[in-house]
């Protein structure tokens, strides 16, 4: 569970699984980006990287984990 600061507004969606994986990916260079990069959405609708091993409906697991590690990067940068 992340534990928000006082100046900071709780954020129910980093209060999960995900919000803990995408701490971790928001502490990486570039990590947010480097991740959605490679899943992609195709032209079928697949994730490109996913689907390599099997076909995966986008945005698939790793995307939302990504988008929630952008809207960590954001708040860092803004304080």
């Amino acid at each position: 569970m992340l534990e928000p600061t006082s100046d900071e507004p709780y954020d129910p969606d980093l209060d999960t699984t995900f919000g803990g994986a995408a701490q971790l990916i928001a502490n990486q260079p570039d990590g947010p980006d480097l991740l959605l990069a490679e899943h992609r959405r195709t032209s079928t609708g697949e994730c490109a990287a996913c689907s390599v091993y099997r076909p995966t409906d986008w945005p698939c697991v790793l995307v939302t984990i990504a988008r929630l590690a952008q809207r960590i990067v954001l708040r860092q940068v803004g304080r």
